[in-house]
């Protein structure tokens, strides 16, 4: 878990490339992302191996994990794993799960 600042959460929701998406399942659970949270997309950033994205999926959208396994690049989730195909479409790389809780919000900075 790494702090930010008020100043450095004010900058990155404020840039035209950041949006937030609501998460609605809890198939990220393992990676620290549950149902409920927000977490900040950047479409800018360039996703690199271990990195959370954003995907295009069927009837949506969907985070999965990069990761490579003897020399393949698969997206992962807690649920599955599958080969990165041309057709899917990376929207951005998650920089921040935001987590509601009763006393505040918790950030968890990627």
């Amino acid at each position: 878990m790494k702090t930010v600042t008020r100043t450095q959460f004010r900058e990155c929701i404020t840039r035209s490339d950041i949006f937030f998406v609501e998460i609605h399942c809890n198939s990220m659970r393992q990676f620290g992302i549950r149902a409920g949270n927000l977490v900040v997309v950047d479409q800018d950033a360039s996703p690199r191996i271990g990195d959370l994205v954003l995907i295009a999926v069927e009837n949506g959208w969907g985070i999965r994990k990069l990761i490579k396994l003897n020399g393949q690049v698969y997206l992962e989730s807690d649920t599955e794993r599958s080969g990165v195909r041309e057709e899917y479409m990376v929207a951005g790389k998650v920089v921040m799960v935001v987590r509601g809780c009763e006393r505040g919000i918790s950030i968890k900075c990627n």
